[in-house]
């Protein structure tokens, strides 16, 4: 089963159209009329969509095929519609400088690593792998402690 867009699940197509996309996240972030977008506005947010697609192919939990840059609005790409909503948004935000920046930012973070992680392992916990091989950090620390007052009773400092 194809995975379905979260905004537009009536569409047969899993993923949105870049241009749908822009216009979503410009209606959301709500500076104007996202009907009045013109060519240089179109090539800013395709620069915003790639930087987005860069971030998403070097994230670590990014296990997909390599994902190709946009080149047009038209195109469509192997990102959920709304992880790309919201980074559209953020990039957006930090272009002006924009107090929303401090929200869209998390926000947009958050949605990728649960995404990513989601189209990973599912639903499972995680697993924190341990690598020193210790049980915990307690342990350690009265073991260094008690390696330091040693090494300073044989050196007869007390």
């Amino acid at each position: 089963m194809a995975e379905r867009s979260g905004l537009t699940p009536n569409k047969e197509t899993p993923y949105g159209s870049l241009q749908s996309l822009m216009t979503r996240a410009l209606r959301r972030y709500g500076d104007f009329n996202p009907g009045t977008i013109d060519g240089a506005t179109y090539s800013m947010f395709i620069d915003f969509a790639n930087e987005v697609v860069e971030e998403v192919r070097t994230h670590p939990l990014f296990t997909g095929d390599q994902i190709d840059y946009y080149t047009h609005q038209e195109e469509t790409r192997p990102i959920p519609d709304l992880l790309m909503v919201t980074g559209l948004m953020f990039k957006y935000a930090i272009q002006q400088s924009s107090e929303k920046a401090k929200t869209y930012g998390p926000n947009y973070y958050k949605i990728m690593n649960t995404t990513l992680y989601d189209r990973q392992f599912g639903n499972a916990r995680p697993i924190i792998n341990k690598f020193d091989g210790e049980n915990d950090y307690d342990s350690r620390t009265e073991r260094r402690a008690a390696a330091v007052v040693a090494a300073r009773y044989r050196s007869g400092i007390e």
